[in-house]
């Protein structure tokens, strides 16, 4: 259900729904994926950061796990969980792998307050995978 634009909500234990008549605008991984992108162009930390599309020598490979939000209290909290793997492209060999976890709570279980609470969610992400790609540059570059 993650690879959808429908908004993945847990609202008891193991049971799987999701919030009616609510969409992402495209798909979750590929909306996250793009925040990332954005964040990491932002932070001007490397030469050139973009999707799979062009030329590069290191490729950041994630699996996105989770991406929902949880009625474990009112209001629901938003669980994210990337895992990442830094990937050499010319010899293919493994860098550097970890796994982010996020949790935050919403203000409230209203719609809006629930997707400010993705979006808070996503920005910490984004923060926290910014500064570990960024600490794994540093070691492979001295590791040259």
């Amino acid at each position: 259900m993650l690879n959808s634009n429908r908004i993945v909500v847990y609202p008891e234990g193991s049971v799987v729904n999701v919030y009616e008549g609510v969409r992402w605008h495209e798909d979750a991984p590929e909306m996250l994926q793009a925040r990332l992108i954005s964040d990491l162009q932002q932070r001007q930390l490397f030469t050139g950061v973009s999707s799979d599309r062009l030329p590069h020598d290191i490729l950041l490979l994630s699996e996105l796990r989770h991406f929902q939000s949880e009625y474990d209290t009112s209001p629901p909290s938003i669980h994210l969980q990337l895992d990442v793997q830094l990937v050499n492209t010319q010899h293919r060999k493994p860098l550097a792998a970890t796994s982010f976890v996020i949790r935050t709570r919403a203000d409230s279980p209203e719609i809006p307050d629930v997707v400010n609470a993705f979006g808070a969610a996503s920005d910490a992400l984004a923060e926290q995978l910014s500064a570990w790609v960024a600490a794994q540059s540093s070691t492979l570059r001295t590791a040259d």
